[in-house]
């Protein structure tokens, strides 16, 4: 062999080496990207952020629960949240269904104001037959309408005390629902003493470690030209849950408002094929009922942040159900839940058009349909496991089964379904 060639060799074999050591540093020292929710919930000093969202499928939604301190999940399980919640859930989607703000806001605004007593007003506590609040708020006798009069004061009391803008609440961030608590409740207060949210026992009592048993600041208040300055001295300790570990135990999400990708690639999810995950994630029959989820669905769920999210914890909810198809898919990282929200958010987002059809044959697969109180998905006619042509979740019924075939009229009275595709 000659010089020159064993010189070429030798080059080449270095150059290889280095290539080498080059990869074993870099796979040993690679640290996986901090999350968009980790990230929001340190710089707002929360320090409990539920399972880490896998970096190659991260997503900027989030909800503050998960595994809640044993201390937390005990007293919700104790007061029977989920219960009671049940029992006044025609007044809380009767609201939803007026103003837009989901139950799960109204029913942490109804434990923190009356315990979910169904006698009492959501507005401050006081009997439905009081006729007016301690503040002068009205009281209607009719528990439905008096949800709905608490619901626009919430939205009001935003809009005033921290300017929210109370007509595009599918933009509204965590942050944004924090503060839509405060305000409600001595957000005036807080805000002239330069307190966030966070601060508040009213909004995050008994979230984590870091929010137990919190303390009430002092501060001036005041209900018209009565002056409440001292009714919550410094030290005084609050010892109920805070309104968004309520509603957010009640199945409330919100996005954290930070950047974040989805590139999901987990069991289930077919890359930009949402008709394809829908499938992959559903039964195709209605042989499973809301405890047994497909377990590509119930992987999905945890991978997009979505476990324990909605009326149950093991997705038997239309809206976490369509959620976590288009956020596993990738065709939508920030899809919302809530049907309320995710109706708002389709008529509003450039990213959707609304198809106006009764009849299948105008449809694609991946068409979407809602109405308040109900979505699902449109999967197409020639499923290949032999399922049904629509895929959907129900509260407390099925956890992503395809049980039935698409209908355009709402089978409970809910209404005409709307129906949008992704662009």
């Amino acid at each position: 062999m000659s010089n020159q060639v064993q010189a070429v060799l030798k080059t080449k074999l270095t150059r290889a080496l280095l290539v080498l050591m080059a990869l074993t540093i870099a796979l040993t020292s690679y640290t996986a990207p901090v999350s968009a929710v980790n990230l929001f919930h340190k710089a707002n000093g929360i320090t409990y952020t539920g399972d880490e969202v896998a970096a190659t499928c991260s997503s900027s939604v989030t909800t503050v629960t998960g595994n809640l301190p044993a201390e937390t999940a005990s007293m919700l399980e104790a007061q029977d949240i989920k219960g009671k919640a049940e029992a006044n859930m025609e007044r809380y989607q009767h609201a939803e269904s007026q103003t837009g703000v989901p139950w799960q806001v109204i029913a942490a605004v109804h434990y923190r104001e009356a315990t979910m007593d169904p006698n009492k007003s959501i507005a401050d506590g006081s009997p439905l037959t009081a006729g007016v609040s301690a503040d002068g708020l009205p009281i209607n006798s009719d528990p439905n309408i008096d949800a709905a009069n608490m619901a626009n004061h919430f939205l009001s009391m935003a809009s005033s005390v921290y300017g929210l803008d109370k007509g595009a609440l599918a933009s509204w961030t965590l942050d944004s629902w924090g503060q839509a608590f405060l305000a409600y409740n001595r957000g005036y207060m807080y805000k002239s003493a330069n307190q966030p949210y966070t601060n508040s026992p009213y909004v995050m009592n008994f979230l984590d470690d870091a929010h137990m048993n919190m303390q009430w600041i002092k501060a001036d208040s005041y209900s018209g030209s009565k002056r409440l300055n001292g009714l919550f001295d410094n030290g005084t300790k609050d010892t109920r849950p805070g309104a968004l570990v309520i509603a957010s135990y009640l199945g409330f999400s919100a996005t954290a408002g930070s950047g974040g990708t989805a590139n999901c690639s987990g069991p289930g999810a077919v890359s930009g094929d949402i008709a394809q995950t829908a499938i992959n994630l559903s039964w195709p029959d209605g042989s499973h009922g809301p405890g047994d989820p497909n377990p590509a669905y119930k992987q999905a769920m945890k991978d997009v942040g979505l476990e324990g999210v909605g009326c149950s914890r093991n997705g038997a909810d239309c809206a976490v159900f369509v959620a976590t198809v288009m956020r596993t898919s990738g065709a939508d990282k920030d899809f919302p839940t809530g049907t309320s929200v995710v109706k708002k958010y389709l008529a509003d987002s450039p990213n959707y058009t609304k198809i106006e059809t009764k009849d299948t044959s105008g449809l694609q697969p991946g068409d979407i349909f809602i109405v308040v109180g109900h979505t699902f998905m449109y999967v197409g006619d020639s499923a290949t496991d032999g399922g049904k042509n629509m895929a959907a979740a129900s509260c407390g019924e099925q956890t992503g089964n395809r049980a039935n075939n698409v209908y355009f009229e709402d089978t409970r009275g809910r209404g005409t379904y709307e129906i949008y595709r992704k662009k």
